[in-house]
């Protein structure tokens, strides 16, 4: 059964990231484990795509290369295309240009009129290969014009693997950006009703879904720039968007919207107006949004029409108790459901802290390698060690983009909040505002008992990780390789 997702913009790519980690969590519905993304952007070189790109590619590493066999880790089968641009060429790449303006006003064309009633003289010769700039009106054009499900390309195969997949279920198709800028606010609503409009002939039995990103960052302005998103505008695009959303009817073509926002912005460190300076810090709405995604894949949530609102108890924090799972949930499926990217968290910080170097120092002297594990699951299984290596070091690669974005998502750049889900002093230290992992020298095996916080009976430390390793026993055919001790480690750090 298929999930598919669109994301527009820097946070459409930000909620794809949220759900490559929720996936390796095992998190996603079990029926429903396969997820194909779709990456949309005007901006090919937007930091935030680049990122996601580069995680996806340190994950699907991970699953190719570790026969972790039938466990929670690495679950999810996610593919990822893109991005789409609607610029089919760099060099068209405005108003004007993209239809052909100076054309149409030497005739004193209607369309040529129509354009300067709707669009400013600084907005037709605005350049958008960096995207729109908060500007969603001159987006919506460009992406109605761009789009062609006939053709042969992206959207075409995209369609083609819904209807596929709606032979055997109900595909379930997310669209997800934000409503206050320019890529998001434009692309959303564009995207979403051209392709559920060319589903209908077809597919009748897809369900549409729209994760809208509200206000939850802001920045300062980059110096110049002539056209460029004003945060300051933000709540009155906001509002605008939602009406507009209401007017056009959307809750007739989409079964499931969920919007979510933040009522304290953060502040992003590095202000820019697109390419790859434009890297936002990772944000907990972010882990929100892609719980909402989670919720809308599942095929027993109800089709009855509900209103559900979901926030979190203080505002100066975010628990686990926070995130928002079905209400029809029972307390035991929340808790489990916690627990898995609990033990992702723990098995991150004991894999690339802990396990790796003594892995390391394993592969550099085979013969004097003392840790069990390593002698049980490796040398007594005939893995060779040099093959071993880089499978290894994949997971370790994926552990630090996590571990990564477990910190930032912890440490929001905004005044008066502590973190709720995991303690980031176990793993990283502060400089001010700016958060970065800790060197490997630096770190303290004991203070992992630490790392999670609010679960009171979901306290684990370095011995009983060590222990478990040592004592490692996976009855899992499927579990080969290095990916066998792989799984071992993750085992190791279940959460209670």
């Amino acid at each position: 059964m298929s999930n598919f997702v669109v994301g527009i913009g820097g946070s459409g790519a930000k909620l794809m990231q949220a759900l490559i980690h929720l996936g390796a969590a095992g998190m996603m519905p079990a029926h429903r484990t396969e997820v194909t993304g779709l990456l949309v952007d005007p901006d090919e070189s937007n930091g935030n795509v680049l990122d996601c790109l580069s995680l996806e590619k340190a994950y699907q590493d991970c699953r190719r290369q570790l026969k972790v066999g039938k466990t929670d880790l690495f679950a999810a089968d996610i593919s990822l295309t893109g991005p789409w641009t609607p610029l089919v060429d760099p060099k068209v790449d405005t108003l004007k240009k993209i239809f052909h303006y100076n054309q149409l006003a030497a005739t004193d064309s209607e369309e040529a009129q129509l354009m300067d009633l709707f669009f400013e003289r600084q907005e037709l010769d605005l350049s958008v290969i960096k995207g729109f700039r908060g500007r969603p009106a001159i987006g919506a054009a460009v992406f109605a014009n761009s789009v062609d499900f006939g053709k042969p390309g992206v959207w075409k195969e995209f369609r083609s693997s819904i209807k596929t997949s709606s032979t055997a279920s109900a595909p379930h198709v997310l669209f997800a950006g934000s409503v206050f800028g320019g890529s998001g606010a434009a692309g959303l609503p564009t995207l979403s009703r051209l392709l559920s409009n060319h589903l209908k002939g077809d597919v009748t039995n897809a369900r549409f879904g729209l994760i809208l990103f509200l206000p939850f960052f802001q920045f300062q302005q980059v110096e110049g720039e002539a056209v460029q998103a004003d945060p300051a505008s933000f709540p009155m695009a906001t509002a605008e968007a939602l009406k507009y959303y209401d007017d056009q009817n959307f809750l007739q073509i989409c079964n499931s919207i969920y919007a979510v926002g933040e009522e304290f912005p953060a502040e992003m460190s590095v202000p820019a107006v697109g390419a790859k300076e434009q890297r936002n810090e990772a944000h907990f709405i972010e882990l929100v949004a892609g719980m909402g995604a989670i919720r809308f894949f599942d095929d027993k949530l109800q089709s009855a029409d509900s209103l559900a609102v979901a926030a979190r108890e203080k505002d100066s924090t975010l628990t686990w108790n926070d995130l928002p799972t079905d209400g029809q949930m029972k307390k035991a499926n929340i808790l489990q459901l916690q627990a898995r990217l609990q033990q992702l968290a723990v098995f991150a910080v004991a894999y690339h802290y802990i396990f790796y170097p003594e892995i390391q120092d394993a592969l550099q002297s085979p013969g004097a390698a003392t840790k069990g594990y390593w002698r049980d699951l490796i040398v007594r299984k005939g893995v060779n060690p040099q093959e071993a290596q880089v499978p290894l070091a994949a997971a370790d690669a994926y552990a630090v983009l996590f571990l990564e974005w477990l910190l930032q998502l912890s440490t929001p750049r905004r005044g008066g909040f502590y973190p709720g889900l995991v303690n980031p002093n176990v793993f990283a230290k502060s400089q001010g505002m700016d958060w970065t992992l800790k060197l490997l020298r630096d770190f303290q095996p004991d203070t992992i008992k630490n790392l999670l916080k609010n679960r009171p009976k979901s306290r684990i430390d370095y011995r009983t990780i060590d222990n478990r390793a040592s004592r490692a026993n996976v009855k899992d055919d499927d579990a080969q390789g290095p990916g066998l001790l792989v799984r071992a480690l993750y085992d190791a750090c279940a959460v209670d």
